[in-house]
């Protein structure tokens, strides 16, 4: 007689209750050949015994046998549990026979005997054995699950530990958007009141510069010397960028509109360049540009495209200083990046930026300055997502950094 093969199949799946099911399908039609059953009950890796109504053992298989550290099932026949290895638990297992008899219903339980020194953990299932329909007994089923027990708390052990770091990932997230808006709002707080505190003086250099120009017009009349009222003009002009400057940069952290109009992104690079050229010559720093004339037009804010021209080339500046590059020289470049976008570099020859914090440098208030604040490249990313582009970079320890900035045409 073979095992079947649906008691094969889900005890390699280690579903064991079914495979109870099925022995006790077998032993229930052929409950008055129990003797002759040896041949299949001995393959079963479980240990399966039956007992008259009044406790004592009728039979069992081999694996009782082992279990018991007896010789034979001769050793087992005719006794009760409290003249058997397992007499200890003799009690407890009387009153669940005692259960079946009585109410002639199947009974499953975890038992946890100690079996060489250790302690198991076994499904056990009895059921009612009848002969002629009448009530002559019960059958054991029991089947070591330690290993299956001990693999189901370690993944329950796990999945709490998981669920626990889990939470406290998301509850240093949770604390990290808090600080950040703290600290945004911080920030967002000193802008506004610096913009009123210097609005106020640039209003003032604008209404002097006025005046100045009233003044020494009334004294030359006609005869104001040109580089003069150039001069005058300028400090108006740049006074008024200053402020523009100023709101734009409170208008992004605040995330307020932008104004886009068609600009000539060469003609902006010269111009915001123009202004930085003295402040690089002092520090004996070249700018090189190589822009590429055919470029089209690119749809902007014009400020706040500055604002990422100047935020580059400073970056780039006191990169050269603290790393005491030998070439200092900062590289300007535009080209077509593709038929709707345009691509604009700004590359130096310093020391570069680590890996290990590459992918950090354009994160909300990341710094890797000892008094950097972390604002500059969060606000070029967010000025280039805002206008449809893209700002990355790209750097090699020991060589430099190079900033891309994509914007659409």
């Amino acid at each position: 007689m073979k095992l079947p093969k649906d008691f094969i199949h889900y005890y390699n799946l280690g579903q064991y209750q079914e495979c109870i099911t099925i022995l006790k399908k077998i032993i229930k039609n052929k409950n008055d050949e129990l003797k002759n059953l040896h041949s299949i009950i001995n393959k079963v890796p479980i240990n399966i015994y039956w007992k008259g109504c009044d406790g004592r053992y009728l039979g069992c298989n081999d694996q009782v046998v082992k279990f018991s550290g007896l010789t034979s099932e001769k050793d087992i026949i005719g006794k009760r549990d409290d003249e058997l290895p397992w007499k200890a638990y003799a009690s407890a297992l009387k009153l669940i026979d005692d259960k079946v008899l009585v109410t002639e219903q199947d009974n499953k339980l975890e038992e946890y005997p100690i079996v060489n020194g250790e302690k198991r953990t076994y499904l056990t299932v009895k059921s009612p054995l009848y002969n002629n329909n009448i009530l002559t007994g019960l059958i054991g089923f029991s089947i070591d699950i330690t290993a299956e027990k001990k693999a189901k708390e370690l993944a329950i052990d796990n999945l709490k530990k998981e669920k626990q770091l889990l939470l406290q990932s998301l509850q240093v997230e949770k604390n990290n958007k808090i600080q950040l808006s703290l600290r945004k709002n911080f920030i967002l707080e000193t802008i506004n009141g610096l913009s009123h505190e210097i609005n106020q003086p640039l209003t003032a250099v604008t209404n002097y510069a006025s005046g100045i120009k009233r003044r020494l017009q009334s004294y030359y009349g006609d005869d104001l010397p040109a580089d003069i009222q150039e001069a005058l003009h300028q400090c108006k002009l740049q006074a008024k960028r200053a402020g523009d400057l100023i709101h734009s940069f409170k208008n992004l952290i605040s995330k307020g509109d932008i104004s886009k109009e068609p600009c000539d992104i060469n003609k902006l690079i010269i111009s915001d360049c123009t202004l930085l050229t003295d402040l690089l010559n002092e520090e004996h720093i070249v700018l090189e540009y190589q822009l590429d004339e055919t470029l089209p037009i690119v749809n902007c804010d014009p400020m706040q495209i500055t604002q990422i021209i100047y935020n580059l080339i400073m970056n780039a500046k006191e990169a050269i200083l603290e790393s005491k590059a030998i070439n200092k020289t900062i590289v300007i470049t535009t080209t077509r990046h593709s038929d709707n976008t345009v691509l604009l570099s700004i590359q130096d020859f310093a020391t570069g930026i680590a890996s290990s914090i590459l992918d950090k440098i354009f994160l909300p208030f990341f710094t890797s300055k000892e008094n950097g604040t972390g604002i500059g490249l969060s606000l070029a990313y967010t000025i280039a997502q805002r206008h449809g582009g893209h700002l990355s970079v790209e750097s090699i320890l020991g060589k430099g950094a190079k900033f891309n900035l994509i914007l659409p045409v």
